[in-house]
């Protein structure tokens, strides 16, 4: 186990169901990713009928722009993967994977209406008016569990992004520099001077390069980008507001 973690588990929902993706993963344990699919990798080729608990999710490095693997799994396929998970701290770190997914797992059954009459006008009308209701409600709820990430969390950049519905992490970086937060020299991105309160540099020993992450202050100013439209966004997206 490496250095104590201070982020916060990560989980999506997708078409009603609750996912842990391993980059995630690897990063809140303090392992390294190619260690993580190694583990996969062994868990599928050990038990076929669990593979149904990890779906393949490729990404694209931002610097190389080369295309790597990585999981979506299930609750069950992250309890699989972390029952080999050993060192002081894993216990705990488990615990709060656990929450996550018992946190959003109830968001999603809370949203989950009962059917009404619809043979009663009135209770139909009171179905329908609930719904454009609900619906107002889980548009705003992403940018209102972003608005706590922006001070809770401690994402790198690019991991900081993903949390905000349909923005590009490909590109993020290279619209930080269009605003003046960023340069690139050679093939690394570097932080301006005058905005460290926003965005800071560590090196990642285990790669020889260095990563950006926001402050709490970044985080928000991230926030407004996407709002605003400032940030690029995924193919057929658009900013939620």
């Amino acid at each position: 186990m490496n250095t104590l973690t201070t982020i916060t588990p990560i989980v999506t929902a997708k078409d009603g169901q609750v996912f842990a993706n391993s980059l995630d993963v690897a990063e809140f344990f303090g392992k390294q990713h190619l260690h993580v699919l190694r583990d996969i990798d062994t868990l599928i080729g050990s038990a076929p009928e669990a593979a149904s608990n990890f779906g393949l999710c490729p990404y694209q490095a931002v610097e190389s722009g080369r295309l790597y693997r990585s999981f979506d799994m299930t609750r069950d396929g992250f309890t699989l993967l972390a029952m080999g998970f050993t060192g002081s701290s894993a216990l705990r770190f488990k615990l709060a994977y656990i929450a996550a997914f018992n946190g959003m797992e109830a968001q999603l059954k809370a949203s989950v209406p009962a059917v009404p009459n619809f043979t009663d006008p009135a209770e139909a009308a009171i179905a329908w008016a609930n719904e454009i209701a609900q619906q107002q409600v889980e548009e705003m709820r992403p940018l209102a569990l972003v608005g706590s990430r922006a001070v809770d969390h401690n994402h790198s950049l690019n991991r900081f992004v993903r949390t905000l519905p349909g923005a590009n992490t490909m590109k993020v970086k290279a619209d930080l520099c269009g605003h003046d937060y960023l340069y690139k020299s050679g093939d690394t991105y570097r932080v301006r001077g005058g905005f460290q309160h926003l965005f800071t540099e560590r090196l990642n020993k285990a790669f020889g390069s260095v990563d950006i992450f926001p402050t709490a202050a970044g985080r928000a100013r991230l926030i407004e980008m996407y709002e605003a439209g400032e940030l690029t966004m995924k193919k057929g997206c658009s900013p939620r507001r």
